[in-house]
Formats: C-alpha cells, sequence, structure tokens
C-alpha cells in the first residue's frame, strides 16, 4: 500500500546506532599492576565514515582518553597506566547525529613482583680488612622489566652508600670497596619501573688496616 511504501521510506532515512567492539583485553591479556597496558577496539556506522565517529574510554567511573576521532578504519586505542583497583573498561561511541553505543569489557588486574636479588660475594667465612678492597657480586632480575633497566645499588648500615651499579642483560651486578673497621650489614637493592624493591644482605665483620 502507499502508507506501507512511505513508512519503509521514512524508516530506510532513519539514523542507524553505530557499533563498538572492544579488542583488548581478551582473557589471555597481560594486565599487570603499575605498567601500561593499551586498551584497542573498533567502532564502525552504516550511516557514517569511521573517522566522522567519536569514542571515549572509561575506566571504572573515570574516563582515561577524552573523546577523539577513530581512525579511517574504525581503529581506536586508549593506553592507561594500571592499578590493582582496575577492572572494568568501557567503550563509547557517538555518530555526528548523536547516536551513542557503549560495550564493556572485564578484567583482571595481575599484581607486579619486585626485583628478585642475589648476593653471590663475597663470603660471610671470610676475613677482610678496613684497607683491603672487597669484591661484591651480585644478580638483580625481574620478572616485568628487563635486566638492564633496573636500578641497582650497594650500601652499608655503617658506611652508608657504596655503589650505584649497572646491571648486565644477565642481571650481574659487581663491585670493589673497602669497608670500615667494624661489623657491617651491606645490603644489595634493586629497583623496577613501578618503585618496586627487592634486596639481599650480608654480614661482615671487618677488622683493622692489616
Amino acid at each position: 500500500t502507499l502508507f506501507t511504501s512511505l513508512v519503509g521510506c521514512v524508516t530506510s532515512q532513519e539514523n542507524q546506532v553505530p557499533d563498538a567492539n572492544i579488542l583488548l583485553p581478551t582473557i589471555y591479556s597481560s594486565v599487570i599492576d603499575g605498567y601500561a597496558f593499551t586498551f584497542t577496539g573498533t567502532v564502525s556506522d552504516a550511516d557514517h565514515d569511521p573517522s566522522a565517529l567519536f569514542v571515549v574510554w572509561t575506566l571504572g567511573d573515570t574516563v582515561i582518553c577524552e573523546a577523539t576521532a577513530a581512525d579511517s578504519e574504525g581503529g581506536t586505542s586508549c593506553t592507561h597506566t594500571m592499578s590493582l583497583s582496575d577492572d572494568t573498561i568501557r567503550l563509547d561511541v557517538v555518530d555526528p547525529e548523536g547516536a551513542i553505543a557503549s560495550v564493556s569489557e572485564s578484567f583482571i588486574v595481575a599484581e607486579s613482583m619486585p626485583p628478585d636479588v642475589t648476593l653471590l660475594a663475597p663470603s660471610v667465612a671470610g676475613v677482610y680488612y678496613s684497607d683491603q678492597p672487597i669484591e661484591f657480586v651480585g644478580v638483580v632480575t625481574d620478572v616485568e622489566d628487563e635486566n638492564t633497566t633496573l636500578i641497582a645499588a650497594l650500601s652499608s648500615d655503617l658506611d652508608g652508600a657504596l655503589a650505584d651499579l649497572t646491571p648486565t642483560e644477565q642481571g650481574v651486578v659487581n663491585a670493589t670497596t673497602t669497608l670500615s673497621e667494624g661489623v657491617h650489614l651491606v645490603s644489595l637493592t634493586a629497583t623496577d619501573s613501578t618503585e618496586k624493591t627487592g634486596s639481599a644482605n650480608i654480614t661482615l665483620e671487618v677488622g683493622p688496616a692489616n
């Protein structure tokens, strides 16, 4: 009928609601406390080019990426440093006519680990004198960060800071220094990019100059 044809014509011109999909995170994504994670998604619309769509990323109740246009293929991303309380991300998309669509994804943030620190030398059983250098050797490693990016340091409870150390790719650190006479608690520490710290200690008895 004429009425049916008119209704069909009007309906065909109605603005369609856009579509939004979150690609990352998935259940296999590694989302770690204190580290940046990049959320990715796609948006589309039957009536408009993808680049005409604006997207907003919201983590929990906080907007972490303000309204920006999607790329020419409808891609969108948002990078944010995660915390243990984060558990839900939402992607909102709006077209030029004001039609809005939203999609949410839940995820779990894993707690990051502090660096692992081991002191290999010297030996507690050794004999040490205040005028003779002592060689310290250790290994500092981290699950999330490259070993070379760790900030390592050697210190004594009696003499204070002894050396700033640069780990090798394998995490090996070494320093040679003297200690004053007395009983020292020497600490090797390593700090990662999230400021988590690991340490190893050794007690050394140092005699007078020999």
